[in-house]
């Protein structure tokens, strides 16, 4: 029998992004998106969220384009 290796998929809320530039939350977002940038997770986000995000703080809205992210399908 083979073995596929797949990414863990994570949901995340716009509060997630957000996190990178938040004083207590941000060593742990900033790994976190690290871990994603290799691969390790796959992020992924609803309609609102999205929609959110695209109301955030330009900080915020030029750090979440950099992921690969996957729209949630109930």
């Amino acid at each position: 029998m083979t073995t596929v290796a797949r990414s863990l998929r994570i949901y995340a809320d716009t509060s997630v992004f957000g996190g990178c530039f938040d004083d207590e939350f941000k060593a742990d977002s900033l790994r976190f998106f690290e871990e994603v940038r290799q691969g390790q997770f796959v992020v992924v986000v609803s309609d609102v969220t999205l929609d959110e995000l695209q109301l955030a703080p330009e900080e915020v809205r030029r750090g979440w384009r950099t992921f690969r992210l996957t729209k949630y399908r109930s």
